[in-house]
């Protein structure tokens, strides 16, 4: 697609949460996740060493060079679509996660880091249905605004952007990763284009 900007090459990719509700209101504590400790790959490593015994030999605890960690909040209860809870994550950086989840949980567009973590869980049916061409071009339009320069991101370059397809029942997942790609570079060269 595009060559890494200077930060992707020197930060590994998010680290993802899930903000589901186990009390009235999780808000703190769900962002605290992100915040508390391994805030790079030297960090997370060392808490990955303190793994259960049972695990002994059988984990990769060796994080190389360090390099920065990026934390993303997967919102599942509508507590957490609160101003409070967006402008925690907005304060410490922490993505709120795009999740498209055919209206089973909370859907926010909230840009709250410089980066943007998107899951499509499937268009209409959680998990199952495909994405179609409209579908498509829609988060298309969606990636390339998030990275655009423009878009609010510090140094105004654009925000990074992660985009996951968990709309696996069907096996969509990949042919639907490989439209996106290919809408996302096509609308980029028309604009190129057009310039």
């Amino acid at each position: 697609m595009r060559e890494p900007t200077a930060h992707e090459r020197n930060a590994a990719g998010p680290v993802r949460r899930r903000a589901v509700a186990r009390r009235e209101r999780p808000t703190p504590g769900v962002v605290r996740i992100g915040i508390s400790g391994w805030k790079d790959t030297w960090e997370a490593a060392a808490l990955a060493r303190r793994h259960s015994p049972w695990l002994e030999g059988r984990t990769a605890t060796d994080a190389g060079e360090r390099r920065a960690l990026r934390h993303a909040v997967e919102v599942r209860h509508p507590s957490c679509t609160a101003p409070a809870f967006i402008d925690l994550a907005r304060r410490h950086r922490i993505a709120v996660v795009v999740a498209d989840t055919a209206g089973r949980h909370p859907y926010l567009e909230e840009l709250t880091a410089d980066f943007v973590y998107v899951r499509l869980h499937g268009d209409e049916i959680l998990y199952v249905s495909g994405y179609s061409p409209e579908a498509i071009a829609h988060w298309s339009e969606l990636v390339n605004s998030w990275r655009s320069p423009g878009s609010g991101a510090p140094g105004d370059r654009g925000r990074d952007v992660y985009v996951y397809f968990d709309n696996d029942a069907k096996v969509r997942s990949p042919f639907d990763a490989m439209a996106l790609e290919r809408a996302v570079e096509l609308a980029q060269r028309d604009r190129a284009a057009s310039r």
